[in-house]
């Protein structure tokens, strides 16, 4: 009898921590939101959408807005941006017309960047995620007149969790 038990207690002490295993192979990995932090609204861009094959649907995306982080590098760059998201809740800034172009920079097919004038104004805390792939607005902005094109792939599209106003 003692042999028996012994042997259930392997067998159970054996396919416990498997079980475990394999039941926590199968669930997705969750993708953690940043801490909040500090940035800026710096510009905004309208682009065309495209499918799979990179080929323009026709369709207009949804306006993009540029975030710059607090104290970021590239505060005095020629694109003075971190990440871009095409998720900003509409109604927490009231843009004025003539800092919101209807499309993107013809120049080089980049975002249209806000006046130095008021690039600190739009202050903002947020909490994001990077999208994967799979989850990506894709777009194209079409022709550009410079010779060097904007630098999309070194930027990254977000998704917002949280957003807040910063009082000045």
């Amino acid at each position: 009898m003692k042999t028996k038990k012994l042997k259930l207690l392997t067998i159970f002490l054996f396919l416990f921590p498997l079980c475990v295993v394999l039941l926590g192979a199968g669930c997705e990995k969750e993708v953690d939101y940043s801490n909040l932090v500090e940035g800026y609204v710096v510009g905004s861009f309208v682009c065309s959408e495209v499918d799979s094959d990179g080929q323009a649907t026709g369709n207009n995306t949804e306006r993009g807005y540029c975030i710059l982080l607090e104290d970021s590098e590239n505060a005095n760059s020629h694109w003075p941006m971190d990440f871009y998201t095409f998720d900003f809740p509409p109604g927490i800034f009231e843009f004025p017309e003539e800092i919101i172009s209807p499309t993107h920079n013809s120049n080089d097919g980049g975002p249209n960047f806000f006046p130095d004038s008021i690039r600190n104004k739009y202050h903002i805390v947020l909490q994001y995620k990077e999208q994967i792939n799979s989850e990506k607005i894709q777009f194209g902005c079409g022709f550009y007149t410079m010779l060097i094109p904007f630098p999309w792939e070194n930027y990254k599209q977000i998704t917002l969790n949280q957003i807040l106003l910063k009082k000045d």
